[in-house]
């Protein structure tokens, strides 16, 4: 017999070396899936879809790893003090180990696990450091158990004891058969059989019938409901994993119909009590050796009903070999499956928008290089575009002073000239044909510039357009310092719409401003020289032919030679420093601004490669422990029952 010192959760007999790896990997892959989904890469951009398909995955995956280092699968014995469960687990093993009696002789908790060694590993209450032995035979574990039981040898301080011996129903897997103490009078007992039902994977219930039935509602059915409670927390155990072993039938002083009837209202108050329980799940059978109360076809009868039982725990035990191992492994693949899927679109949907990123990218070059051109071509034929937009506007005014329109204006307005006074009348024609000269200068011109520019530029204000539109598509989907290249969106229609020839306050200061009232002074004032004023006190005119003589003589004396040489000299300097305006300060800030949107997408499209790199590197990682855990699976034996 040797004695050494251990880990808590691990003993040094061949089946634990055996299993502990599958559990160990199957852990370590929990650790790097959790850690895999939070990193901010996949958290921020898949998570919540990961969470629509697994509520609250972080804290399921925490309980899992919790769970999952509970290590052995422990199918429990329990029942009522002295109800045979002891006596039940060592005719399951073959062997009496377990010390049995009719008072209170299981203390502690015991742990049956199948070693080719024999041996015992006991944990003493408040040590991390169990102490671990072996021994040569069956009975010299025997004696060692025994002695932990008895009162002179007892040591109170051992709370858990693992025996460790060939258990042939239990050839692979880390299943365990759980000796617990009775469900009495002590407090104590019943609080450290509590405490480990949360460990389990399955329940035998031993139920002693002599005793009201074994459903005393303060021992077995208050356990009973301390499982059902705690079922929906224990993640590798269903309430159908629970077997039922009615035992002492022998120590019931009646005949077969009466205990049959017997088995009956039982089986009906289990089922009052316990809606989940089937028949299937309930043996009747008799454990003590010698039960002469017993007709020979009884003894047959529960005989019968114990080999049922036998073959429900071995069909149990094989559902439970490394339950937690592949429970925990399948849904760990199910997630990490979810996940590489979830990851898959992403990657899919940031390598479109890359795509698009860069179609826009392109477009903002395209359209930089042809502004720039523009720019060029505006230099180039300054003389030319000023030319035609000044010979419009002369153009436009001569045909308006010769309009019917602004003859019209000047004749018929109110108050009629043929209430003035004759020696007034062509003063009066000259200050409203001034007056009127002005209202169409003021209204027309820009409307005139505007239009010439338009035609000048209109593939550039075209591609402005296009721009502002490609700048509106790409706020949504932007990142939020790009939306500072939208912000000059107004300025991008004010070009494109033609409102900039007239919309900068530099425009009338050009053109009118300070200088409108001299303008159009001066205008007059050739006008009146080149006609001449009218002596009316010489000769007798009538009304009629002095307004008519002074209207006709003025307009036509304003041919567009006239015209030209006289608003040249105003209109020239402004109009072509408008054109340098918009060459030097509104196509180039145009630039400016384009170029400030292309570096935001170029720094857009680092980013997102920058994304997309960090998806595919998660993805490899995802993929590599999805195989791995697939591996460990089909690696542990399994029984489909």
């Amino acid at each position: 017999m040797a004695t050494s010192i251990i880990d808590e959760e691990q003993t040094s007999s061949d089946y634990l070396e055996s299993h502990e790896e599958p559990e160990r990997r199957l852990l370590h892959n929990f650790e790097n899936v959790l850690q895999l989904i939070q990193v901010d890469t996949f958290w921020n951009n898949v998570g919540e879809t990961l969470e629509n398909k697994y509520p609250r995955i972080i804290e399921s995956l925490k309980d899992r790893m919790k769970d999952l280092q509970k290590h052995d699968c422990g199918i429990v014995v329990a029942g009522e003090t002295s109800a045979g469960k002891s006596a039940l687990i060592n005719k399951l093993i073959g062997h009496e180990t377990l010390a049995e009696g009719v008072l209170e002789t299981t203390a502690k908790i015991y742990r049956v696990k199948h070693s080719a060694k024999i041996g015992a590993v006991k944990y003493r209450v408040g040590n991390s450091e169990p102490t671990e032995q072996f021994f040569n035979s069956v009975e010299e574990l025997q004696q060692m158990l025994k002695n932990l039981e008895s009162e002179d040898t007892r040591d109170n301080n051992i709370h858990l004891v693992d025996v460790l011996m060939p258990f042939s129903k239990i050839q692979n897997g880390n299943v365990t058969i759980v000796d617990t103490p009775g469900i009495g009078d002590s407090i104590a007992l019943k609080k450290m059989l509590e405490e480990y039902i949360p460990k389990a994977v399955a329940f035998i219930i031993v139920m002693d019938v002599s005793r009201a039935g074994g459903l005393q509602r303060d021992r077995v059915l208050s356990v009973l409901s301390t499982i059902e409670l705690s079922a929906s927390d224990m993640l590798c155990f269903d309430l159908e994993d629970t077997l039922f072993v009615r035992n002492k039938w022998d120590c019931i002083d009646a005949g077969r119909q009466t205990r049959d009837k017997l088995k009956m209202i039982i089986t009906d108050c289990m089922r009052t009590e316990l809606p989940w329980v089937r028949e299937s799940q309930i043996f009747d059978t008799c454990l003590r050796k010698t039960t002469s109360m017993l007709s020979p076809a009884d003894k047959s009868e529960y005989h019968s009903q114990f080999k049922q039982f036998e073959e429900a725990i071995y069909l149990l035990i094989k559902k439970k070999e490394n339950i937690r191992i592949q429970t925990h492994g399948r849904y760990l693949s199910c997630v990490v499956l979810e996940a590489s899927k979830v990851l898959s679109e992403a990657l899919t949907a940031n390598q479109k928008e890359i795509d698009g990123n860069d179609i826009t990218l392109q477009n903002f070059k395209e359209i930089m290089t042809k502004t720039m051109e523009a720019i060029k071509t505006f230099h180039l034929n300054e003389e030319k575009m000023t030319m035609a937009i000044y010979g419009k506007i002369i153009s436009s005014l001569y045909d308006y002073i010769n309009s019917e329109e602004f003859s019209t204006l000047i004749l018929q307005e109110e108050p009629q000239l043929e209430t003035f006074l004759k020696m007034k009348i062509d003063g009066i024609v000259h200050k409203r044909m001034e007056r009127a000269t002005k209202m169409w200068l003021d209204e027309n011109v820009p409307k005139i510039v505007k239009t010439e520019f338009d035609l000048l530029i209109q593939d550039i204000t075209d591609k402005y357009e296009e721009m502002s539109n490609i700048c509106k598509s790409l706020e949504g989907i932007s990142e939020p310092q790009f939306q500072y290249g939208i912000k000059e969106e107004g300025f991008f229609w004010t070009v494109a719409s033609g409102i900039a020839w007239v919309g900068h306050n530099y425009f009338w200061s050009f053109f009118f401003g300070p200088q409108a009232v001299a303008i159009i002074s001066t205008f007059w004032v050739v006008s009146t020289l080149s006609v001449g004023t009218l002596d009316i006190t010489k000769q007798m005119y009538k009304v009629e032919e002095i307004i008519k003589e002074s209207f006709t003589k003025r307009v036509k004396s304003m041919n567009k030679e006239k015209l030209h040489n006289l608003l040249q000299k105003n209109l020239d300097k402004g109009l072509r420093e408008f054109h340098r305006q918009i060459v030097t300060i509104v196509l180039p800030n145009a630039i400016q601004n384009m170029s400030f949107c292309v570096d935001l997408l170029e720094k857009k499209k680092k980013k997102m490669e920058k994304k997309q790199d960090d998806f595919k590197h998660l993805q490899t990682k995802l993929d590599r422990c999805q195989n791995d855990v697939d591996k460990m699976i089909t690696s542990v034996p399994q029984v489909q029952v």
